[in-house]
């Protein structure tokens, strides 16, 4: 029998909220006589995240948007108490917590990596009984920065690029600009983008994964890894290549592209059949449990993921699809 070890990201299998979003939401632009709010800008930065990815740029990863809207939250006078107070939204995915209890009950080690925001999770491990040692998540102080960075002119600075930024049209003009500014003259005025915040995203995934496995003895191969995005990507092809077991769980198409299982739900509760079949018999027996349940059966989708079969996985990319919009509407408030 394998070592029962449940490793998970976040932000998509626990909880419904992009934090990062909200707090750029918060943020209100007036260029040319034109009100909006920062969820534009965050939506040019998050392609230009994908932009930089599929570049592979040096030194960035996956996730790493949480690093670059920062300069944004100081310039516009985003707080520690806006963090928390977005936090208190928070809404837990349907059966989440009723997996994790039943898990924590059969003597399953819980470990959390996510790329979230710490404030996050200093609330939803508590409601979850998931200690803060068993998370590992991005680390922010937005009071500290401020008093370190914002006398250094990066106000003005910051303020002046985002007008810039809206004012060209072209998807690689506004790319060029922002490469420039976050990995470049950002760091003339003494501000290091990626050093000054460290996040949790697709590569650092992979180093907390094998510090949990040490911290708790346990082999690679014992691994079981849940995650929904690009940020699990990575982890996934880790975790597949030391014979342990990927699930994405409503899964965008880089997620899918990668685990090996795929778990279309609306109830979190309806892992743990593949959980125990692992547990039980390793990989033959998820086999036999996922061909003996018939797709969507009680709300649920389980697959074995095949991107050789092109027809087969798209259609697996659309029913994930529908499921994630499914989701994000009958979450369980904190409150």
């Amino acid at each position: 029998m394998l070592t029962k070890t449940f490793f998970t990201d976040g932000e998509g299998p626990i909880v419904c909220k992009d934090l990062a979003f909200d707090l750029m939401a918060k943020i209100q632009f007036e260029t040319r006589g034109r009100k909006f709010t920062g969820s534009k800008l965050f939506k040019i930065i998050s392609e230009f995240d994908d932009w930089l990815v599929e570049k592979k740029k040096q030194n960035y990863q996956a996730g790493d948007t949480l690093a670059l809207i920062v300069p944004h939250l100081l310039a516009h006078g985003i707080n520690n108490t806006d963090i928390n107070d977005e936090v208190k939204k928070t809404q837990i995915v349907r059966g989440a917590d009723k997996l994790l209890a039943s898990l924590k009950r059969d003597d399953w080690q819980i470990r959390i990596i996510s790329t979230a925001y710490r404030q996050m999770w200093n609330l939803v491990g508590r409601k979850l009984g998931v200690s803060q040692d068993n998370i590992a998540c991005t680390e922010i102080n937005l009071e500290n920065l401020r008093k370190k960075y914002v006398s250094n002119g990066l106000v003005n600075f910051v303020l002046q690029k985002e007008k810039e930024i809206f004012a060209i049209k072209s998807k690689p003009e506004q790319f060029k600009l922002l490469d420039r500014f976050y990995f470049y003259e950002l760091s003339k005025i003494g501000y290091d983008t990626l050093n000054i915040i460290r996040v949790i995203g697709a590569k650092t995934k992979i180093t907390k994964a094998r510090e949990f496995t040490k911290q708790l003895n346990i082999s690679l191969k014992d691994l079981i890894y849940v995650g929904d995005s690009i940020t699990d990507s990575k982890l996934f092809q880790f975790v597949n290549q030391k014979g342990g077991l990927s699930i994405a769980v409503n899964g965008n198409i880089f997620a899918l592209n990668s685990a090996r299982v795929a778990v279309a739900t609306t109830d979190m509760r309806t892992l743990k059949p593949i959980l125990d079949a692992w547990i039980t018999g390793g990989w033959n027996q998820v086999k036999k449990i996922i061909g003996k349940r018939s797709q969507k059966k009680n709300n649920v989708d389980y697959a074995l993921v095949d991107t050789a079969n092109s027809k087969e996985f798209d259609d697996l990319v659309q029913i994930h699809k529908k499921f994630r919009v499914q989701v994000r509407g009958q979450a369980a408030g904190l409150s």
